[in-house]
């Protein structure tokens, strides 16, 4: 027998797709083989054994830096100070790589990025298939959530932005999806359940836009929340 919760929130996710039809197949979320492996339980694993966690080993600063140096890069300003992991890491991997670096690109930046934010958050980061090629593969050039074009290094409400669509869980494949930088920060504080109710009141006229999104918007959030939501 499912649960009442999970068969209301599979309802109302099925009705708004079918409100705005093809929806799916233009999120731009491509597990890294299929749902069923990608979405491990280390996906919803929020807080954790620091003693046993990864992202909170001194090594993840040092290995972060020495992938910085790597790949010819420089992390930000506040990650040089002498006592941060990342910039012994980075000082360490300069001394060993010297001229012999990859060549970065718009994926590799995002990937180190990702991955220093995950270490900051104390988030688990799944390295094994979250890498630059998969953030090749789930990029898209059109914001699933606004329809804006997506812009990149800019600075503005539209430049990509690689969305954990589940707020509470890691950075893993199944739940990464890119979208603009407005619907990614409109979303950050709510789940399925408030991108739902958003759709339903604005919809009878009790409100209008929600932090910069319609009720389409939030359809289209209440859709893509739902397939990595835990029931």
């Amino acid at each position: 027998m499912e649960p009442s919760n999970f068969r209301r929130r599979r309802g109302v996710a099925r009705q708004l797709s079918f409100r705005y039809p093809k929806l799916g197949s233009r999120l731009g979320v491509v597990p890294a083989a299929s749902r069923d492996t990608a979405m491990t339980p280390n996906t919803f694993q929020t807080i954790t054994n620091p003693a046993t966690d990864p992202a909170h080993q001194p090594d993840t600063g040092f290995e972060l830096g020495w992938d910085y140096a790597h790949y010819g890069t420089v992390p930000p300003a506040d990650h040089l100070h002498p006592l941060s992991p990342v910039r012994q890491g980075w000082e360490a991997g300069r001394d060993s790589f010297g001229r012999r670096t990859l060549q970065a690109n718009r994926f590799t930046r995002k990937w180190l990025q990702l991955r220093l934010n995950a270490w900051l958050r104390g988030r688990v980061f799944e390295g094994q298939q979250v890498n630059p090629a998969f953030l090749r593969q789930i990029d898209v050039a059109v914001c699933p959530v606004t329809r804006e074009v997506l812009t990149h290094g800019t600075g503005e409400l539209s430049d990509a932005s690689v969305d954990r669509v589940f707020n509470d869980a890691a950075y893993a494949a199944g739940n990464l999806a890119v979208m603009s930088t407005r619907a990614n920060h409109a979303k950050s504080a709510y789940g399925v359940d408030d991108a739902m109710a958003f759709v339903r009141q604005s919809e009878v006229g009790q409100l209008g836009q929600i932090d910069g999104l319609s009720a389409e918007h939030w359809a289209r959030i209440a859709v893509l929340t739902s397939f990595a939501t835990p029931m």
